[in-house]
């Protein structure tokens, strides 16, 4: 839309994070006294993830904020009726950015786009404030319009070895390193090996793709898995697993939160036992797999100890 108006249409970010300052002041009236006094005011901000602004709230912004939905989109004239709100104030509210709105604005755009960027690469609500609220301002670099063919690259990086000197070596010599022992060279199998180098940093993972049983299982045993049973005295026993204890008197338990596993339902908590088994614990409810990041791998690992 190109205009505010009834066709506008708003909703909640899916992100939300308030924070709540006292603003402090001088007391006029307490200074033409002839006495210094400060008054504090409670001040409510947005901290908006996608561009970094503190958005300025009033309590009636802010129990607005609070009762609309975050995947419905509801006109503006619609949405201040059924709150019982001034429309002005919710229109207000989209120009400023603190509602997202299918405005025709940079601003609005930018949101729009933004927060589904936050939500597909699955960032951390708390990450995604952070790395916002500390970004430069008022910094303008030429990435957007400089050459980035690999001639250009070499080039720049010529450039800056000339005016600051080489970066820091890769295998740095410690001025007190005076005898070095050289280990033999690695020989790992080329299934390993394989795996090094395949390894790669990323927030996305394939939920189209499910996860075969078997992998999750050698995982499992290379992580939690138990190597044999000892018994002292009848019902009384020891278990060796894959993974030292370190001399712990609790004993761990690993749950798995199979998100996308062969012949497991989705959102399944299971535990692997001896024999190679999975013991069924429970499915989750499907409203708290919703609330599960787009990028959330396969399966996921967590503990329980208990203490006996």
């Amino acid at each position: 839309m190109t205009a505010l108006g009834s066709m506008v249409r708003v909703r909640r970010r899916r992100v939300c994070h308030f924070i709540i300052d006292d603003e402090v002041a001088v007391n006029v009236v307490a200074l033409l006294r002839g006495s210094i006094e400060f008054s504090t005011t409670p001040q409510c901000a947005l901290l908006c993830p996608v561009t970094g602004m503190r958005i300025p709230l009033d309590a009636r912004e802010l129990a607005f904020i609070t009762e609309i939905s975050s995947s419905e989109w509801h006109h503006i004239d619609d949405q201040a009726e059924c709150s019982n709100v001034d429309v002005n104030m919710v229109r207000s509210l989209a120009e400023r950015g603190a509602v997202i709105s299918d405005l025709d604005t940079p601003l609005a755009g930018k949101l729009r786009k933004g927060e589904e960027r936050l939500h597909d690469v699955g960032w951390h609500p708390q990450a995604a404030i952070f790395h916002a609220m500390t970004q430069w301002r008022g910094q303008r670099g030429d990435e957007a319009a400089r050459d980035h063919s690999d001639e250009a690259h070499s080039a720049r990086l010529t450039e800056q070895v000339e005016e600051r000197g080489l970066p820091p070596d890769h295998f740095p010599k410690l001025p007190h390193d005076r005898r070095r022992c050289y280990l033999p060279a690695p020989n790992p199998d080329a299934s390993l090996r394989s795996l090094l180098h395949a390894r790669r940093t990323t927030r996305h993972f394939r939920r189209d793709t499910f996860l075969p049983q078997d992998a999750v299982a050698t995982v499992l045993h290379a992580t939690f898995g138990a190597l044999g049973i000892k018994e002292f005295a009848p019902g009384v026993s020891a278990l060796r697993r894959s993974s030292p204890s370190g001399g712990g008197l609790h004993p761990i338990e690993a749950f798995v939160l199979a998100l996308g596993v062969e012949e497991l339902g989705a959102g399944s908590t299971t535990t692997k036992r001896i024999p190679e088994r999975w013991r069924y614990t429970r499915r989750l409810n499907p409203k708290t797999l919703e609330c599960l990041p787009a990028s959330s791998p396969s399966a996921k690992t967590t503990s329980q100890m208990r203490r006996y």
